[in-house]
């Protein structure tokens, strides 16, 4: 289990924390979530659902999401099968909040750029080794790396398109 993260807020200096387990994933990005502000972007495989299915990581998210007009979750899902056959909270909520929680698919170049990450609020990350390990680093106040990061993710999602598989139908 992961150390007290009352300590770690957005934007204040605590250290970076080695991460080796999906329970300590689950934890840090529930806290990043829940503190961010104005963005969350995450780039994934699968959208882990033990990280991002559960109770609070999607009240946190609807949180985010509902804070102002101007908030914005932006998620790239590399592949949409594991979230398509089972239900995931936010496939659910992107499809209610569809101003604010985007999830999208890599254009096909980059579909296995071999990454995985979360950054919140341009100021936190949350960055894996290894896209299917849970072996990692996080950091609460790294604004340079963080913002490398959102460039990656920015320009992915540049040429990223809407996943059609997790399209609301309306009848």
């Amino acid at each position: 289990m992961m150390e007290d993260l009352q300590q770690h807020r957005l934007g204040e200096p605590p250290e970076q924390l080695t991460l080796g387990t999906s329970a300590d994933h689950r934890e840090v990005a529930l806290a990043m979530a829940a503190q961010a502000e104005h963005a969350l972007c995450v780039l994934t495989e699968d959208l882990d659902h033990p990280i991002f299915s559960t109770p609070a990581m999607a009240e946190a998210i609807t949180r985010l999401a509902t804070r102002s007009r101007h908030s914005s979750v932006r998620i790239l899902l590399q592949d949409s099968t594991a979230v398509t056959r089972r239900t995931h909270r936010l496939v659910g909520l992107s499809q209610r909040l569809s101003s604010s929680i985007h999830i999208r698919r890599p254009h096909e170049e980059h579909r296995r750029i071999g990454r995985a990450f979360l950054v919140a609020d341009a100021t936190g990350y949350i960055r894996r080794t290894h896209p299917h390990r849970y072996e990692g680093m996080a950091h609460f106040n790294a604004p340079a790396e963080a913002r490398e990061l959102l460039r990656l993710f920015d320009v992915l999602w540049e040429r990223s398109t809407p996943d059609p598989e997790l399209q609301r139908l309306y009848i």
